[in-house]
């Protein structure tokens, strides 16, 4: 574990170096033609390479939107809100895990529901209203993409608006 760290830490190191150089130069670049322009263009990369990493460790919604896109099949409906969200950051391997909880109008989350039950591709069960579900509200459909594999899981809540989808990349 302790490798991987200072391996993770190196690479780190090493792509923060080549924005500083990119950074350097473009400021070197932009100083001959006037100072104001050589600051301006060394902050940019350093405010977009700074961009990057914080959305490569806290992903915005629509890296969500696109998950459930690529789980369910379908866009996400437009009275989609995702209320929690968490995400592991993906290994050299591309292993990753994904976990969000989607609040839905109940004719969206109805929808949602049964276009799951009549799709091929999904394995459901109803569940007997365990406690596992959002803020102490209880599982009441529980599906899997089979075509995928057994990392993809959806849980619809009881309130019959709130559903949680679990994606992850083994």
């Amino acid at each position: 574990m302790f490798q991987f760290i200072l391996t993770l830490m190196f690479i780190f190191a090493i792509i923060f170096s080549i924005f500083a150089l990119i950074s350097f130069l473009l400021y070197k670049l932009g100083k001959k033609i006037n100072k104001k322009v050589g600051v301006f263009l060394a902050l940019t990369s350093i405010i977009v390479f700074c961009y990057f990493t914080y959305t490569a460790f806290f992903p915005t919604d629509s890296f969500y939107e696109d998950e459930f896109k690529s789980i369910v099949g379908l866009d996400f409906p437009n009275s989609g809100k995702i209320i929690e969200q968490s995400a592991t950051y993906p290994d050299f391997h591309g292993d990753y895990h994904s976990n969000f909880t989607v609040k839905l109008s109940k004719n969206d989350f109805t929808e949602l529901l049964n276009f799951i039950k009549n799709d091929e591709y999904f394995s459901y069960e109803e569940k007997g209203l365990e406690k596992s579900c959002y803020k102490d509200m209880k599982t009441v459909f529980y599906a899997s993409h089979s075509a995928i594999g057994e990392g993809d899981v959806m849980q619809f809540c009881e309130d019959l608006e709130t559903v949680i989808i679990s994606k992850s990349r083994y």
